[in-house]
């Protein structure tokens, strides 16, 4: 199912006929289910949803996230759509957990990596973060931020999420110095080649 799919079904959803994410038992069904459910909640329209579809729409994902966690712990993207949604649920210290433990279970898989960054960033740069929360998030998001530089290829999602985050700019910059001149080059000629 598409992110927008899967909104216009909540929007339409009734009490009588609510609608649930199909049990998926096929790893590869688990990673498509949780990536729409993460993708929905950062990217696209979400914010121009009604906040009770956004609403159910945290609760199913994080509902079948938790149900998929059961049978597989260690199944990163599951934690990364529980993450979203328990913040988006308000409850922020579980989502920064979770948003720990989808790290810890996939550190260096590339596209997780990218949106774990991203995500990372919308937590910290909101507004109701506090100081405590904003350094414990950080501390995930620089090392994603480590893992992408170290990686040609996935410069260019750095290079993405710089862009997306004006917000976040002074932090990248900050954590950019920190890393070998050879990284912040890279980043540097990736940056002005988009423009």
């Amino acid at each position: 199912m598409s992110q927008a799919a899967f909104a216009v079904r909540l929007m339409n959803q009734s009490d009588e006929a609510p609608v649930t994410l199909a049990r998926a038992g096929a790893a590869l069904s688990q990673r498509e289910q949780m990536t729409m459910c993460f993708d929905s909640q950062i990217y696209g329209v979400y914010s121009a949803l009604p906040a009770a579809t956004r609403q159910s729409m945290a609760e199913i994902c994080l509902e079948r996230a938790e149900e998929i966690l059961r049978m597989a712990p260690t199944r990163s993207v599951a934690h990364l759509a529980a993450a979203v949604s328990r913040w988006r649920l308000g409850a922020s210290d579980t989502a920064i957990d979770a948003l720990q433990r989808a790290q810890d279970t996939a550190r260096f898989e590339g596209w997780l990596s990218s949106r774990r960054l991203q995500f990372a960033l919308e937590m910290a740069f909101d507004d109701g973060a506090t100081p405590e929360a904003q350094d414990a998030i950080l501390a995930i998001a620089a090392s994603e931020f480590e893992t992408l530089l170290s990686s040609g290829p996935l410069t260019d999602d750095l290079v993405e999420i710089y862009q997306s985050q004006p917000r976040a700019r002074e932090w990248f910059i900050q954590t950019l110095e920190t890393l070998p001149a050879q990284q912040q080059q890279r980043f540097i000629v990736r940056l002005r080649a988009a423009g």
